[in-house]
């Protein structure tokens, strides 16, 4: 093998910056939904109501919704399938994460 260069070869690489901002758009409304304002809305999202499920579960599919669209694009199959699984199973995800942070 040759270390030459064809003159059609183009240096290819990503800016660090560029990947950085990526990582933040994706990442901090994630962060935002899920630490700083389920905090605020702790009582009403680990309620045992049927309204405390709804809100829990779409606080967690629109911070995963978002998550997902600044990644791949597309956001309907995975979110309306969280929300068909958790409300089906009866599931509040908020509860499910506050019993792993602080009973394990």
């Amino acid at each position: 093998m040759t270390s030459e260069r064809s003159p059609s070869h183009v240096k290819q690489d990503v800016e660090w910056l560029y990947a950085f901002d990526f990582y933040c758009n994706a990442f901090v409304p994630l962060f935002v939904l899920l630490y700083v304002v389920q905090f605020f809305l702790l009582p009403l999202v680990l309620g045992t109501s049927l309204l405390s499920m709804g809100f829990s579960n779409t606080l967690y599919a629109a911070a995963f919704g978002y998550v997902s669209i600044s990644s791949s694009g597309n956001i309907s199959g995975l979110c309306l399938q969280f929300c068909r699984v958790s409300f089906g199973l009866g599931w509040n995800a908020s509860r499910i994460v506050a019993y792993i942070y602080f009973e394990i």
